[in-house]
């Protein structure tokens, strides 16, 4: 129950407790985009091998159910904030399963934003939608 959720950061890789288990993935960065659910059988046997080799004792582990999905990012993997050329309407959405944890600073953040045209808590600016019509968009090379 102590166990703690492990990242390696240098292969995306990344370690929880799951039930009475433990859950393992490993992100593909040559995964092309797109809307493929199945598991990949070849990435699968990389993932596990670096898995065993940062955590040892999975050599010896089974392997008991596999899954694969989608992760709903923006380009940048970082998430979108902020208004839209919409009037009135507000974006927060880009951050995959990050969204939960960071619900509720973004609820403060937004309501700033509506209420007083900036974010004070937080400068979230380089976090709006026209970032990518200009190009500066900044890059999330730690995607697990």
């Amino acid at each position: 129950p102590e166990f703690a959720f492990v990242i390696d950061f240098a292969h995306s890789l990344y370690f929880h407790r799951y039930g009475e288990g433990l859950l393992t993935g490993m992100s593909n960065n040559d995964e092309p985009i797109g809307f493929d659910q199945s598991v990949d059988r070849e990435w699968e046997l990389v993932h596990l091998e670096a898995a065993a080799k940062r955590m040892p004792l999975l050599e010896r582990a089974g392997v008991a159910s596999r899954w694969a999905g989608l992760y709903e990012v923006t380009p940048d993997a970082h998430p979108i904030l902020g208004p839209t050329p919409v009037e009135g309407f507000y974006l927060v959405t880009g951050f995959s399963g990050h969204g939960f944890m960071h619900g509720p600073v973004c609820g403060r953040l937004m309501a700033e934003l509506i209420l007083e045209g900036r974010a004070r808590t937080v400068d979230v600016s380089a976090l709006s939608l026209h970032r990518f019509a200009g190009g500066k968009e900044t890059r999330e090379y730690n995607v697990v």
